[in-house]
């Protein structure tokens, strides 16, 4: 990698058995980076990881970690052994659109929509972790910058033009995410998340010693993309103009991301990328902002 970026060479990719992370895990391991991946099947980690072996150089490492990362038990239990990984770039790719409601045994926030515990929660745990794991380190060693990079999305900025849904106290975002009979983890639900994933970087680009940016780094024909319900397909195809994504090549998607994954720290950090040249959002409410991160602080302090 190039001298003027920043040091890159052990990176976690979440959700990177298909699509964007898979691409962003070969870039990476033909880059020569020590790789770690995560995903909830089994069976395609193991391909992904057999893969990526005929990349692999001589002392490079890569590792699978197996779990769901909308089941906030399972994300604690793999922390301990990723806690322990030199990481110092960590990419929150996995994420969910329109899903299938999980299994009660599979589920430790019943009541809530399974996008915001996938494409927020899940990672806030990680990221939690990982922060807390390295102050407690820091006093053995100098650990290396840690850099969180979170998957957006343009949606997001939408999501930010309505604020006035968003709760100004925290125990109503309970309310605010619960399941509802019709409109449970539809598009409301996905722009949501992705605002709240902004959020939270903001959050994260606070913490000592380490960076984070959301991007949104364009739209691919993925699997999660492939799998949308035919519903909100022609929805879709009813919005804008402005409003509809334009296809790319996954890998140039990833690409975009890969780059602000290795920027020097310096202009980008905390800002929210779209597009790599907007901003969003521009008008979230630093009371609302406040009460989501309490919010989910104390969704997750059980798993800590």
């Amino acid at each position: 990698m190039a001298d003027s970026q920043r040091p890159a060479e052990h990176i976690l990719i979440t959700g990177a058995t298909g699509g964007i992370g898979k691409a962003m895990a070969e870039q990476l391991v033909r880059e020569g980076a020590n790789v770690y991946v995560t995903g909830r099947d089994n069976e395609k980690l193991k391909a992904l990881v057999d893969h990526l072996d005929t990349m692999r150089r001589e002392g490079q490492t890569i590792l699978p970690f197996c779990f769901d990362i909308g089941h906030l038990t399972k994300v604690k239990d793999a922390m301990t052994a990723i806690s322990k990984l030199p990481l110092d770039t960590v990419i929150f790719n996995a994420g969910v659109m329109f899903p299938s409601p999980r299994a009660v045994h599979d589920d430790n926030h019943p009541a809530l929509e399974d996008t915001i515990k996938v494409n927020v929660l899940g990672h806030f745990v990680m990221a939690r972790h990982l922060v807390r794991d390295r102050e407690e380190r820091e006093g053995d060693r100098v650990l290396p910058h840690l850099r969180f990079v979170v998957i957006s999305s343009t949606m997001a900025n939408h999501a930010s033009q309505y604020l006035t849904r968003w709760p100004r106290e925290a125990d109503s975002f309970n309310k605010f995410f619960s399941r509802h009979l019709f409109t449970s983890d539809g598009w409301l639900s996905y722009m949501d998340s992705k605002l709240g994933s902004i959020v939270m970087a903001q959050h994260l680009n606070e913490k000592p010693n380490t960076s984070a940016v959301a991007i949104y780094p364009g739209v691919a024909s993925t699997e999660i993309f492939s799998a949308m319900p035919w519903v909100q397909r022609k929805l879709l195809s009813w919005l804008p103009a402005s409003w509809r994504p334009t296809m790319e090549n996954v890998d140039t998607v990833a690409n975009r991301v890969i780059g602000e994954a290795v920027r020097s720290n310096g202009i980008f950090d905390g800002h929210w990328i779209c597009d790599g040249t907007k901003v969003i959002p521009t008008n979230v409410d630093t009371t609302q902002k406040d009460k989501f991160m309490r919010f989910i602080e104390h969704l997750t302090d059980q798993f800590m």
